[in-house]
């Protein structure tokens, strides 16, 4: 592994990373395409990335309806990791994507960022897009998963590659 990240072994400053992106799913789906046809495989084994099927994060899949459409909230978790640079903007770029569907396509998609490290007061958060959906992550003590109690949903641990392949079969019909 000469020339990647070395995750989840070794000593160095740690942090716990969590990335959601939330909206309806035909929307989510469109994100997430746009975004990985962007990237490259180098972009992606150098770091902390959400589409890194070789050293994946925990993803969350949680699905539910919103305004009688299909929605999911995706969770990526990175825990005990080394935030390098290279994952800044690799989740930079993701950012990119977000906002300019979210001001040019009217698209009610939002990512949250969060990273806690070590030290009580190193945390980093922000959002891009719509902020009103909610978020499901809670990362302050490990990252944890929640929906209000008004929302039913399902919610089920996958691989990206299989996140992937079920949101390009996605009928894009009304």
């Amino acid at each position: 592994m000469f020339g990647q990240p070395h995750r989840g072994v070794g000593m160095g400053y740690r942090s716990v990373v969590a990335i959601e992106l939330i909206g309806y799913a035909q929307e989510v789906a469109v994100v997430l395409k746009t975004y990985a046809m962007g990237e490259t495989e180098e972009d992606i084994t150098k770091s902390n990335h959400i589409l890194d099927d070789k050293f994946p994060p925990r993803l969350t899949v949680i699905e539910f309806e919103a305004d009688d459409k299909p929605a999911l909230h995706l969770i990526w978790e990175f825990e005990d990791t080394k935030w390098y640079e290279e994952s800044t903007r690799a989740t930079d770029r993701l950012s990119d994507v977000v906002d300019n569907m979210y001001d040019s396509k009217d698209f009610k998609v939002g990512l949250y960022f969060t990273r806690t490290g070590e030290e009580v007061s190193d945390v980093e958060e922000w959002t891009v897009g719509a902020d009103d959906w909610g978020k499901a992550m809670f990362p302050y003590s490990s990252i944890n998963c929640y929906l209000p109690d008004s929302r039913s949903s399902k919610a089920r641990k996958t691989k990206t590659n299989q996140l992937m392949e079920e949101l390009c079969t996605l009928s894009f019909s009304s």
